[in-house]
C-alpha cells in the first residue's frame, strides 16, 4: 500500500538547498588546496598531518568535477546545465570504474597519471587511490549521473547511492577518530585519506540536499510525525554513539578505567540516552495523538453536519432528478414529434419551391410574350395611322373627282374640252392609282380593300384613255356615263368619309389596345420579377428548413441523451439515499 507523504516544509527545503551550495564550495576548497599542495609540494596541504596519507591528485580532480556537477544540479529547470552536470557525473563514474581494477590487481592505472614523478612510484607505499575511494567515485558518479531519475513509485536511485557513499565515508572517519585502521584501510592497500573521507561525506550530503523535496528526503523535510521522528532520532542515533564511544576511549587511554568498564559505561549511557529519547518521543506522540483525537472529533462533528446537509441535498436531488426525468421524457417525446413535423414541413416546402420555380418560368415566358405583343401592337398603331392618312388623301381625291365630274357634266357638249378634261382626268387617275397602290402596299393587310379601289381607278383611267379615242362615237354614252359617274362619285365620297371615320375609330381602338398591351407587358415583367424573388425566398426557406431539420434531429438525439442522463442521475440519487440511510 502506498503511503501519502505530507508536503515538504518550504523553509527546510530552502535550507537544505543552501547547504548543497555550501557543500559545493567546501568540496572545491578542499580539492583545490590539495592540488595546490601537489603543485607546490606542500605536504600539509596534501596530507594535513605528516603521519596521515596524502589525497591522490586524481582524487582531488574528481572532487573538483563533482563539486561543479553538484553546483549545476541546483538549476533544476535548466536542461542545459543539468545535462552538463550529468555528463560530469558520468566522467567521475568512468574514472572510478577504470581505476578500481588496476588498484586491486596492483597494475599501473589512471590514478598514477597526474604528478607521476611525485607519487613515489616504485616505493613500498606509492600514493594511489584506495579501493574504497575508487568504489565511492563509481557510486557517486552514478548518483550524479542519475540525479534526476525517478521511478514510478517516487524512488530516486541517486539518493540510495549517496547514502551508501556517506556510510562508507563515515565509517572511515570513525576509524580515524577511534584509531581503528581496519575501518579506513583494506590490508595491502593504501588507506583512504581523512580529508578524502570528509569530502565524500560532504559530497553525499550535498547531493541528498539538492532535491530535498523528492524521494527519501521528502519525508525528512515534511511536517509529518514520521519526518519529525527522523529529524529527532537521526542526530541522536548517529551522534550519541560516536560521542560516547570517543569519550570512553579517551578515558581508557587516560587510565581512568579499563576496557570492560568502558564498554559497560558505553552500553549504560547508550541505554539511558536512547530511553530518554524514546520517552520524549512517546510523550510527543501522545500529544500528537491527543491533538489528532481532538481534530478527529471536530472533523467527525463537522462531518456529521456535512452529512446532514448532504442528506437534505440528496433528498432535494432525488426529487429534482425525478422531475428532470419526467420533463426530459416529455422533452424527448416532443422533440421526436417536432422532428417528424419538421421533416414533413421540409418536404412540403420543397414541393412549394418546385411549384414556385415552375411558376417563375411560366411568368418569364408570359413576360416575353407580352413584350412581343406590345411590339406588334406598336406596329399596328403605326399602320392604322398610315391608313388614316391614306383615307384622308383618298377623300381629297374623291372630292376632286366629284368636282371634275360636275364640270364634265356641265361642259359635256364641248368635246375638245371633254377630251382634254378626260385626258387630264385619265392621267390624274393613273397617278392616283399608282399612289393608292403604293399606300395599299404600305398598309399591308389593312390596305387590301384599298388596293382593289386602286385597281378599279386604274381601270377607269384606262377606259378614259380609250374613250378619248372613241369620244365621237360614244359621246352620248359618255354623257350618260358622266351622270352615272357623278352619282357613283357622290356615293364613293360618302363611302370614303365613312371609311375615314371608321379608320379613325379603329386607330383609337388600336391605340387603346396598344396602351393596354404595354401595361400588360409591364405588369407581366413585374410578375416575373416577383416570381423570381418568390423563388429566391423559397430557396432560402428550403435551406433554412434544412438547417431546422438537422437541428431538430440533433435536438431529438440530445433529448434522448438527456433522458438517459436523467435516468442515470435519478438512479444515482436513489443510491445516495440508500448510502445515507446507512449512517442514520
Amino acid at each position: 500500500m502506498e503511503h501519502r507523504i505530507t508536503a515538504p516544509n518550504p523553509r527546510r527545503v530552502a535550507t537544505l538547498r543552501a547547504f548543497a551550495r555550501i557543500a559545493s564550495v567546501i568540496i572545491w576548497l578542499i580539492s583545490c588546496a590539495v592540488l595546490i599542495g601537489w603543485l607546490t609540494n606542500n605536504e600539509t596541504l596534501k596530507r594535513i598531518h605528516p603521519h596521515l596519507v596524502a589525497m591522490n591528485p586524481l582524487t582531488a580532480t574528481n572532487f573538483i568535477l563533482a563539486g561543479a556537477s553538484l553546483w549545476l544540479l541546483r538549476a533544476e529547470l535548466d536542461d542545459g546545465r543539468r545535462t552538463v552536470a550529468h555528463v560530469l557525473g558520468g566522467v567521475i563514474a568512468l574514472t572510478g570504474a577504470l581505476a578500481l581494477p588496476s588498484i586491486l590487481l596492483g597494475q599501473p592505472g589512471i590514478d598514477q597519471w597526474l604528478f607521476h614523478d611525485r607519487l613515489g612510484i616504485g616505493s613500498l607505499t606509492p600514493n594511489r587511490m584506495s579501493p574504497t575511494t575508487a568504489t565511492n567515485f563509481l557510486l557517486m558518479g552514478l548518483a550524479l549521473l542519475m540525479a534526476d531519475i525517478e521511478t514510478a513509485d517516487g524512488t530516486r536511485p541517486a539518493q540510495f547511492l549517496s547514502m551508501i557513499t556517506a556510510w562508507v565515508a563515515l565509517l572511515a572517519l570513525v576509524g580515524y577518530v577511534y584509531g581503528t585502521s581496519s575501518l579506513y584501510q583494506i590490508k595491502a592497500f593504501i588507506p583512504m585519506a581523512p580529508h578524502t573521507a570528509t569530502t565524500f561525506l560532504v559530497l553525499a550530503l550535498g547531493l541528498l540536499s539538492v532535491r530535498p523535496d523528492r524521494g527519501l528526503m521528502a519525508r525528512l523535510t515534511s511536517d509529518s510525525a514520521g519526518g519529525a521522528m527522523l529529524r529527532r532520532l537521526g542526530i541522536i542515533i548517529i551522534g550519541v554513539p560516536l560521542a560516547l564511544g570517543w569519550l570512553t576511549l579517551i578515558g581508557e587511554k587516560a587510565n581512568l578505567f579499563d576496557t570492560a568498564f568502558r564498554f559497560s559505561v558505553f552500553v549504560v549511557l547508550v541505554m539511558i540516552i536512547f530511553s530518554l529519547t524514546l520517552w520524549a518521543n512517546a510523550i510527543s506522540l501522545d500529544r500528537k495523538e491527543d491533538e489528532l483525537d481532538m481534530r478527529v472529533q471536530e472533523r467527525t462533528a463537522d462531518l456529521a453536519k456535512v452529512l446532514a446537509e448532504i442528506g437534505e441535498g440528496i433528498n432535494v436531488l432525488s426529487a429534482s432528478t425525478a422531475q428532470i426525468l419526467h420533463s426530459s421524457t416529455q422533452l424527448a417525446s416532443s422533440a421526436t414529434d417536432t422532428a417528424t413535423a419538421v421533416v414533413q414541413t421540409t418536404t412540403t416546402v420543397e414541393e412549394i419551391r418546385q411549384s414556385a420555380q415552375v411558376s417563375s418560368q411560366n411568368a418569364q415566358r408570359v413576360a416575353e410574350s407580352a413584350q412581343g405583343v406590345a411590339r406588334i401592337s406598336q406596329s399596328g398603331t403605326q399602320s392604322t395611322e398610315a391608313v388614316g392618312a391614306g383615307m384622308a388623301r383618298i377623300r381629297e381625291q374623291m372630292e376632286s373627282i366629284a368636282e371634275s365630274m360636275v364640270r364634265l357634266s356641265e361642259h359635256g357638249q364641248d368635246i375638245g374640252q371633254i377630251i382634254a378634261t378626260v385626258d387630264d382626268l385619265a392621267q390624274q387617275s393613273n397617278l392616283l392609282a399608282v399612289n393608292a397602290a403604293i399606300e395599299a402596299a404600305h398598309a399591308g393587310e389593312q390596305g387590301k380593300g384599298f388596293a382593289v379601289v386602286a385597281r378599279e381607278v386604274k381601270n377607269l383611267a384606262e377606259q378614259s384613255r380609250q374613250a378619248t379615242t372613241q369620244v365621237r362615237t360614244i359621246l352620248s354614252d359618255i354623257q350618260n356615263a358622266t351622270g352615272t359617274a357623278v352619282m357613283a362619285t357622290d356615293q364613293g365620297g360618302k363611302a370614303v368619309e365613312a371609311g375615314v371615320e371608321q379608320s379613325g375609330q379603329a386607330g383609337e381602338s388600336i391605340q387603346a389596345l396598344a396602351e393596354s398591351i404595354a401595361e400588360a407587358a409591364q405588369a407581366s415583367l413585374r410578375i416575373a420579377a416577383s416570381s423570381r424573388q418568390q423563388l429566391a425566398g423559397m430557396d432560402q426557406v428550403a435551406t433554412a428548413m434544412g438547417y431546422v431539420k438537422d437541428a431538430s434531429t440533433r435536438n431529438a438525439d440530445s433529448a434522448r441523451q438527456l433522458e438517459e442522463s436523467a435516468r442515470t442521475l435519478n438512479a444515482l440519487g436513489l443510491r445516495l439515499k440508500q448510502l445515507m440511510a446507512q449512517y442514520d
